[in-house]
């Protein structure tokens, strides 16, 4: 889902932005102490996908040479946090 790359509160003018538009819009969702929505993120894709399908979804991480592996491991920490042991990890040398 392209939206799992945004904020919170930009997600309604993001929902409405044209495709064009989309493109200026910052990535990244925060997930420091203070402001943690990639925990609620994953913790509610879990919630729904299970209520769904009735089992752990599949996650992945893509990466490119701008994540450090200090941030990577943080990502792998929260996820694993949250009792996901299994991921895929896809890299790419360039920029997304």
């Amino acid at each position: 889902m392209p939206f799992l790359d945004q904020r919170v509160e930009q997600l309604p003018a993001w929902l409405a932005a044209s495709p064009a538009q989309r493109l200026t819009f910052t990535v990244g969702i925060p997930h420091g102490a203070s402001d943690d929505q990639l925990s609620t993120y994953v913790a509610a894709s879990i919630s729904a996908y299970q209520a769904e399908f009735n089992h752990m979804p599949l996650f992945g991480i893509r990466a490119d040479r701008r994540l450090s592996f200090a941030q990577l491991k943080h990502i792998t920490g929260l996820l694993q946090k949250q009792g996901i042991n299994r991921f895929s990890l896809l890299t790419d040398a360039q920029s997304y």
